[in-house]
């Protein structure tokens, strides 16, 4: 008879499972929801990181994984998470082998969501809205993707503080460069214009 393992689900609901089940139920609720899974990113790496569990299963809900927490990076979705799951998502980052394309397609996709969840979540006035800002908000992804993108580990937590010290730090040179008044001028302009009739 094939083990079972114990699955702490959501609001204290208990399952248990064959590795075959668990990964199956993983499969179907990463194609029906980026967040309303059978359990908490937590608790599936605290089940992927047992010994016995099967090596294959657990890298394809590392994977499922990854690819949930890149496409809510910088989404505006509400959902509840657990305090360690950031954690856990790391920890997958971490576990899975740059060598595999499939791990490695999921792991630029969460890494390039993640840089470009610090530039878009940058909210200091003055807004900017034009070409030269849309050219350096890719631009200073790019670089940042480009740097990070063939390391196999990574600390988020302290990737995240570089990133956003670095963003203001830039944005603010380019600011005192005068490069965004005259679009920013424009763009404010436009904005009295059309709602000048209110």
């Amino acid at each position: 008879m094939k083990r079972k393992y114990l699955v702490n689900g959501w609001h204290g609901h208990r399952y248990w499972m064959r590795a075959d089940e668990l990964h199956l139920r993983v499969m179907n609720d990463s194609k029906e929801s980026n967040f309303d899974w059978i359990a908490s990113a937590t608790e599936l790496m605290r089940i992927c990181s047992l010994k016995d569990f099967p090596v294959n299963y657990a890298t394809d809900i590392k994977v499922a994984i990854l690819n949930c927490f890149a496409n809510l990076e910088g989404s505006r979705e509400d959902f509840y998470q657990e305090p360690t799951d950031q954690k856990a998502v790391q920890e997958a980052y971490n576990s899975l082998p740059n060598s595999d394309s499939r791990c490695l397609k999921v792991k630029r996709k969460y890494l390039y969501s993640v840089i470009s969840a610090v530039e878009s979540d940058y909210y200091e006035m003055p807004i900017h809205c034009g070409d030269t800002y849309t050219k350096f908000t890719n631009n200073w992804v790019e670089k940042w993707f480009t740097k990070f993108s063939k390391e196999e580990q990574i600390d988020f937590k302290w990737l995240r503080r570089l990133l956003n010290a670095d963003f203001e730090k830039e944005l603010l040179l380019l600011e005192h460069s005068g490069a965004l008044e005259e679009e920013d001028n424009e763009f404010w302009e436009g904005i009295r214009n059309s709602t000048s009739w209110i």
